[in-house]
């Protein structure tokens, strides 16, 4: 999870509706903004759409354009809105410009331009050089790009900006471990413990806790942030789970996702997790059905990530003439994955 977490792709669209309100509170802009606040993203579309054709603030209106296409993980056509916004701002860039481009570098990192979301977050700290969030992603981004030096000081540069807040830790944990480097992020969450115990929430405390392995102290961290949620989000009841399968309850772990699937707006993470407990348990039909339905989900964060899962319950299910199939399908789309190639390789010898 993380700053690039399902939760957090969700939270950039959200705040991005707060940073800049329609200044002519034009009918089809507000629409739109109204439905990405609720994640419907093809109604935002159709009424971005809409707002263009009948001449709405075209800069607004191709910004919320690009913010719907986020929402649904279309990073290309996410790219060419954001684009479009910019050539219809004014002579003088002010905070909807900077706004705009920020989320312009997020749609460049997700999609896989990252050297080109570097380019774009560098001018956008050249014009406000206090930026901590342009700051924290170019670290990921200069991480991925195996620029370890530069990307630990943006990275710090990040921390100090935000006063040393508790999540950023963690937060610059994940980025360091995404990029291969899990030991150096732990020591931030050793930091974290030894010198801002009390300035942590008991669901901060229950991930550092998971991440360090600790996972008696995250599952009791968690479970008294659970007692004490009216209704749990995703995010928690993820970290719950997860934290239970390694203690080894994964049928436990199975019903804390089955319960939120059934009392909350579908989620493809959560699918995707109920989906690995299910196939640990032997019973491969309802791991299909949930990673099925996790790709159903609008938006999917995870299509990669599920469409493989659901080759793997196929394959366990002996379908080896679909699984033939789909791999092939996942391999021209996903040509970088080798443990795939692999895999198809031996179903070919079959």
């Amino acid at each position: 999870m993380g700053f690039f977490s399902r939760k957090n792709a969700v939270i950039l669209v959200l705040t991005a509706v707060l940073l800049a309100g329609c200044a002519r509170n034009d009918e089809h802009t507000q629409a739109g903004m109204n439905a990405l606040n609720t994640q419907s993203y093809d109604e935002a579309l159709t009424e971005f759409q809409k707002a263009i054709a009948t001449g709405e603030d075209f800069e607004q209106a191709y910004r919320g354009l690009g913010l719907a296409y986020m929402g649904k993980a279309m990073y290309t056509e996410a790219i060419d809105s954001f684009d479009s916004a910019l050539s219809h701002a004014g002579m003088f860039p002010g905070s909807l410009e900077t706004d705009i481009n920020f989320y312009l570098a997020t749609a460049q990192y997700k999609g896989g331009e990252v050297s080109k979301a570097v380019e774009t977050l560098t001018n956008v700290i050249a014009i406000d050089e206090k930026n901590l969030d342009a700051y924290f992603l170019r670290g990921r981004a200069y991480l991925t790009l195996s620029q370890h030096d530069e990307g630990v000081a943006d990275l710090e540069k990040a921390l100090d900006l935000s006063g040393n807040n508790t999540q950023l830790y963690i937060d610059v944990y994940e980025a360091l471990s995404d990029a291969g480097f899990e030991a150096e992020g732990a020591a931030y969450l050793q930091t974290l413990l030894a010198e801002h115990m009390t300035d942590m929430t008991a669901f901060e405390k229950g991930k550092t806790y998971f991440y360090l392995e600790d996972y008696e102290a995250a599952r009791n961290s968690l479970e008294t942030v659970r007692g004490e949620t009216k209704k749990p989000d995703a995010e928690l009841i993820l970290m719950l789970g997860h934290t239970y399968e390694k203690l080894g309850d994964t049928e436990y772990a199975a019903n804390l996702y089955q319960n939120y699937i059934d009392g909350n707006e579908p989620d493809a993470e959560i699918y995707n997790r109920l989906g690995l407990t299910r196939m640990e348990a032997g019973d491969y039909d309802a791991a299909l059905a949930a990673f099925e339905s996790g790709l159903a989900v609008e938006g999917c964060p995870l299509v990669q990530t599920l469409s493989f899962n659901k080759i793997v319950a196929l394959e366990h299910k002996g379908d080896f003439a679909q699984v033939k199939k789909l791999i092939r399908k996942y391999i021209q789309k996903y040509p970088d994955d080798q443990a795939a190639s692999r895999e198809a390789a031996f179903l070919e010898s079959r």
